[in-house]
């Protein structure tokens, strides 16, 4: 590599250069990054851009300053994210010279701390889940709207190639796409990767051209690492050994992900507020305001993807989440995502929080699904009424581990009844002067 000096110190040493290569900047592949840049964004939008400090990232970065610079958009509302993992040696230095790149512009700079260093897995997935917090509590605290992201033609093959290994669908296959995003709200954060129709050879000869430095991070290479790795340096690698080969390849490839983005329209669900303001670590509740049992299984994945689930399920998994979904009764979950059914109706919420996690901080049921219920107020929040007048000013819950009923463990008591064993905590209890007075044993389905 070359002599630290020989290369820009400074982004507006950049934007200076920027200006005498006119003829490069109308290249093809240039102006196709930037006018996906003016199909979504404006100057008064609120961005992130995570910068690892590789060649791809800082060619998206350079990309987007040059292109503010020229339009004369305020460089400001775009927010610059650095991770340091501080895994490998050399990541200091290079977090250094990103501050100093950067200077004067909007840089969030975040870090492991002594006591995670020791503690934190540094498998690919773990780290990745830190980037995105990061992203994310930027996003929340400067109004942010959008994140872009460095993601290429190459990457998203390989995401493809590694779906495909895990058995996943044609939805799996398709993986990212240019512009995504994960949750329910209009407002909520949107992915967008301008990149991902690019090859990262010609990130190189942008960054060689504009004396732009970048950092390789050795551990890409090593296949032991992660599945992605070795599908990169056996599969993807090999096949961009010859030019005329590597080109058809990667031109077939952008084709058939355009195609299938252009195919890929989601249908969007009326979805009703549902008040979770007195509900801790709940993020949000709705209900659906359509009849579940018109669902087909591409209705599922476009429904889940509106709410903010986008896993990479097998067709084994989904198979059997349709099949749950269509059972019409009982809670379900899928990760933090909580699903009740009544009479074709279906609630939604989200918590990080396991439901009986917050039955035991907080034991008294302030919603709970409608087949407990004789009562659904207009503000769509729960509230329970009893026939039996006995039961009037009980508490409503959950088992917990240190309930007994007749002398015996709430465990041993359910085994005596025959409950499986994951049915027992999701059994509704009516506790009275610290006794179980009642046992909605008869409701629970699965």
């Amino acid at each position: 590599m070359q002599e630290q000096e020989k290369f820009l110190p400074h982004y507006q040493d950049f934007l200076k250069k920027a200006s005498d290569f006119s003829s490069f900047l109308e290249q093809e592949r240039i102006q196709r990054v930037f006018k996906k840049f003016e199909t979504y964004l404006d100057e008064n939008t609120v961005l992130e851009v995570g910068v690892s400090g590789g060649v791809d990232s800082m060619c998206l970065i350079s990309l987007l300053l040059l292109r503010y610079h020229q339009k004369q958009y305020d460089m400001t509302h775009i927010k610059i994210i650095h991770c340091n993992h501080k895994i490998r040696p050399e990541s200091e230095k290079e977090a250094e010279y990103l501050k100093n790149f950067f200077a004067g512009l909007p840089f969030f700079y975040f870090e492991r701390d002594e006591k995670e260093n020791k503690n934190l897995k540094v498998d690919e997935n773990t780290l990745r889940k830190r980037r995105y917090q990061c992203f994310h509590e930027v996003a929340e605290k400067k109004g942010v709207l959008y994140l872009l992201t460095w993601h290429h033609l190459e990457d998203r093959i390989e995401t493809s190639f590694l779906n495909c290994i895990r058995g996943a669908s044609l939805r799996g296959f398709l993986n990212m796409q240019t512009m995504q995003q994960y949750d329910v709200f209009e407002d909520s954060l949107r992915t967008f990767r301008p990149l991902l129709d690019e090859v990262k050879e010609d990130f190189y000869r942008f960054c060689q051209t504009f004396h732009l430095l970048f950092f390789e991070d050795s551990t890409n290479e090593k296949e032991e690492i992660s599945q992605r790795n070795w599908i990169r340096k056996n599969i993807v690698n090999p096949l961009q050994n010859n030019d005329q080969t590597a080109t058809h390849f990667l031109q077939s490839m952008r084709r058939i992900y355009q195609e299938m983005e252009q195919a890929e329209i989601s249908k969007h669900f009326s979805l009703i507020p549902l008040n979770t303001i007195s509900i801790r670590n709940v993020e949000w509740g709705f209900k659906l305001n359509e009849d579940t049992r018109t669902f087909t299984k591409k209705d599922l994945l476009h429904f889940w993807k509106q709410i903010g689930i986008y896993y990479n399920l097998t067709q084994g998994k989904i198979e059997d989440r349709y099949q749950r979904f269509h059972l019409q009764k009982g809670m379900k979950n899928l990760k933090d995502y909580y699903f009740f059914f009544h009479n074709h109706e279906l609630f939604i919420f989200k918590t990080s929080t396991k439901f009986r996690e917050l039955r035991e901080e907080n034991p008294i049921i302030e919603f709970i699904p409608e087949w407990l219920t004789d009562y659904f107020d207009d503000t769509y929040h729960f509230h329970l009424q009893f026939e039996n007048k006995e039961l009037s000013g009980a508490m409503v819950r959950f088992p917990l581990p240190t309930d007994k009923i007749h002398g015996k463990t709430w465990n041993r008591w359910c085994i005596n009844q025959k409950i499986p064993l994951f049915r027992r905590n999701r059994i509704p209890l009516a506790i009275k002067d610290g006794k179980i007075i009642h046992i909605w044993k008869n409701i629970i389905h699965w």
